[in-house]
């Protein structure tokens, strides 16, 4: 009981700065003094200082105060625990305190199970027994079982300091919360105990050279896996981590929590960082313990495809971020255009090819449309512009390319809508019933970016289409071949100078004579 309040004033102590140490008091006196603090409206210590807001105090008692009740109930849980052969009955001790449910119960029961005592620290022989490459390969292997032996105490204290508290105090963290802050940083630490277990089982102290730990990573690529749904949703813990932090309760509770738990002097988002660095450290780790490998070594082969799983790994980390951040610019564009029919565009595409404003005839006799086109792969959306907000998109007509033909017309008359025809481009269709369209650019600097953009689009698509051959009607286009001036001349030819600029010209120049 003691040691609870010596704790608190420490904490007390190291909030405030005061340089006062605690002096040997016998446990009434600290009773009493314990009293003091729970009553906010005595709060006093005897060096406290007179400009500490009451509000301040109130909180930091309130929340030190529920903090020593949970410690004395875990501690009576222990005291049970001790007198109890089975663990079973640790759980539905557990289950009576906390009122954990099935979920609750079985996470307890995985990451509060006695884990083996650790041993000593290596005890590195004389340099001179060993050859310089086992001497390096002693060096990692010490260096891999030191790093993951203090990730592993970083996230126990993640779980025990911040996740814990957070999930009994579920008026201020919500399910809902929890997810955002912590996404699944406990089935990270569940894999990681396990990644460590296995380092410690196989690790030789004395000849840390001999230490085989390729098989330790290889059995677990698949938890390394859940990295991915942890690292898409960094950025959403940092961004509820950021409108918490402002207000006061949050950020004493955050502060309180790690006091609480000793652990180093760390903002939260600084700890909920750890995970994503530390994934990026494991190939470069096993790259060095490669080249400190010889190819007889019993772990040679082990520790080269554990390289290549780990590479493995973060390849697959960040496709899926990728395609996760493509997918939600995608959602982002959709949302813009209004009055949206069918399908999202994310069902059938992945990225946007190009974009700009074109001149359409839908159907052979029919009047001419100005409207703002969108290519994507598998498919084009034709949208009309608001008269007065040129930026605001409403949704017109859907065209699947993958049931089209794209056409170059050169300048002159088309037979099949009857009209002189400039810088045009003709998309029809496979299917007899549906007529063609004809678009027309500005000229022919955009006519050939559009054309490159329809190339492109039956690029991507024919790996998973097999689009036929004949697809394209028109040469391939080299885009690198056009220089830059070239394609600023063909943005802006040249044109004849109106006549009222002529006469105006004119007139000046005679004035000058």
């Amino acid at each position: 009981m003691s040691s609870l309040f010596n704790c608190v004033r420490l904490i007390i102590n190291a909030w405030y700065g005061e340089n006062e140490q605690p002096s040997e008091i016998g446990d009434e006196s600290w009773e009493l003094h314990s009293q003091s603090i729970s009553k906010p409206e005595s709060l006093a210590l005897e060096t406290s200082k007179d400009n500490i807001e009451s509000h301040n105090n109130l909180i930091i008692s309130e929340m030190l105060q529920s903090l020593s009740i949970l410690e004395q109930k875990e501690s009576t849980i222990v005291k049970k625990h001790r007198a109890m052969r089975h663990g079973g009955k640790l759980i539905r001790g557990l289950s009576e305190v906390f009122e954990l449910d099935s979920y609750e119960r079985g996470t307890v029961e995985l990451l509060n199970e006695t884990a083996e005592e650790k041993p000593p620290p290596p005890t590195v022989p004389p340099a001179s027994k060993y050859s310089p490459l086992e001497q390096r390969r002693g060096h990692v292997v010490n260096e891999i079982i030191k790093s993951e032996r203090e990730y592993v105490k970083n996230l126990r204290d993640i779980y025990e300091g911040y996740y814990k508290q957070c999930q009994k105090t579920k008026d201020l963290f919500p399910h809902a919360r929890m997810d955002t802050l912590f996404s699944n940083i406990v089935d990270i630490y569940k894999t990681h105990k396990k990644l460590l277990n296995c380092l410690e089982w196989t690790y030789r102290a004395s000849k840390p050279h001999l230490s085989e730990f390729g098989s330790c990573f290889l059995d677990n690529k698949e938890g390394f896996l859940q990295y991915a749904v942890y690292c898409n949703n960094h950025v959403n813990a940092l961004s509820e981590w950021a409108k918490l932090i402002v207000v006061e309760k949050y950020a004493y509770f955050f502060e309180v929590c790690r006091r609480h738990q000793h652990m180093m002097s760390l903002p939260f988002d600084g700890f909920l960082l750890m995970p994503v660095q530390k994934i990026c450290k494991y190939p470069l780790l096993l790259t060095e313990l490669l080249k400190a490998t010889p190819p007889e070594h019993r772990d040679y082969k082990n520790v080269e495809a554990a390289v290549v799983a780990m590479k493995d790994v973060l390849n697959a980390i960040n496709s899926q971020k990728g395609e996760d951040e493509t997918e939600d610019k995608i959602l982002k564009l959709q949302r813009t255009i209004l009055n949206w029919q069918g399908e999202d565009l994310s069902v059938m595409s992945t990225q946007l090819l190009q974009r700009g404003d074109l001149i359409v005839i839908p159907r052979p006799r029919a009047r001419a449309k100005h409207v703002f086109a969108l290519l994507f792969d598998h498919q084009m959306i034709l949208c009309k512009k608001d008269l007065l907000k040129r930026n605001t998109l409403y949704f017109k007509e859907r065209i699947k390319m993958d049931t089209g033909m794209v056409k170059d017309l050169d300048d002159g008359k088309d037979v099949e809508f009857d009209c002189k025809v400039r810088n045009a481009i003709k998309v029809t269709s496979k299917f007899p019933d549906k007529p063609s369209k004809l678009f027309f650019t500005k000229n022919l600097a955009d006519k050939q970016l559009w054309l490159h953009a329809f190339e492109e689009e039956r690029q991507i698509s024919e790996g998973e289409l097999d689009a036929d051959a004949s697809y394209y009607d028109f040469p391939a286009l080299n885009v690198s071949t056009v220089t830059q001036e070239q394609l600023s001349f063909l943005a802006q030819p040249k044109r004849r100078q109106a006549s009222f600029w002529r006469k105006f010209s004119n007139k000046a120049g005679s004035g000058k004579d």
